[in-house]
């Protein structure tokens, strides 16, 4: 057999091709957004009655294995930086306004770049229950409708990740929705105390619990980010 197992997720199973740099993901019977993304530049087939979508395979780090293991604060940050760059330029090439699914394990760290997968085309209310909590907008809790407002937030979340090489919330799912619905501006500042200041004012307009206070665009927030660096 050419391909073998490599991980499952909560949508299906990713097999990958033994010789050459291609896999690809067999979806679950009920996975709700099979046919609503696509992963990298891959397509979505029907086979003998199964669902599942060929890919490139991409050798690297996701971005919180290269932010445990990246000493140089500077260097996660212009990683970061370059994945928004890379965010924006992907957005404009497929035409589309946000990725759907912003979390560290979406953006693979390689020698050259910082890439993004698993490009989301539609996300809905029950849609909600596969997402990677910890990476979720307050406001998905009230309305699972994508919005480059909440996208911002998510990308808020990474940079708090390559400013401290910890994750803002947790990774359970209960504690984690509690802390979304209870989030604050005061909680923001208390984890956030020890951030550099010019880097903290940056980080709260990510980061703020009020949409209209954050960022308008990436690409303001990649202008600020270039300030910085």
């Amino acid at each position: 057999m050419s391909y073998y197992y490599f991980a499952s997720g909560g949508e299906g199973e990713i097999w990958r091709h033994q010789y050459k740099k291609i896999a690809f993901k067999k979806f679950h019977k009920n996975s709700s957004r099979k046919i609503n993304f696509t992963h990298g530049r891959g397509q979505v087939k029907l086979w003998k009655g199964m669902v599942f979508e060929k890919f490139p395979w991409i050798e690297g780090q996701d971005f919180k294995e290269f932010c445990l293991q990246e000493a140089s604060v500077e260097k996660r940050l212009r990683v970061f930086a370059s994945a928004v760059e890379n965010y924006i330029l992907e957005c404009s090439r497929r035409g589309v306004m946000f990725h759907g699914d912003i979390s560290p394990d979406n953006l693979i760290v390689t020698k050259s770049s910082a890439i993004w997968i698993d490009w989301r085309l539609n996300t809905d209310a029950e849609d909600l229950v596969a997402y990677k909590i910890a990476f979720v907008a307050p406001e998905k809790f009230v309305t699972a409708l994508d919005s480059v407002k909440s996208e911002i937030f998510s990308l808020g979340l990474l940079l708090y990740l390559a400013l401290s090489g910890e994750t803002l919330f947790s990774r359970d799912r209960l504690q984690n929705e509690k802390e979304l619905r209870e989030f604050s501006l005061a909680f923001l500042e208390k984890r956030t105390e020890l951030v550099d200041r010019g880097w903290r004012a940056l980080l709260l307009r990510c980061l703020s619990p009020y949409p209209w206070q954050r960022f308008d665009s990436c690409r303001d927030l990649l202008r600020d980010l270039e300030c910085h660096l």
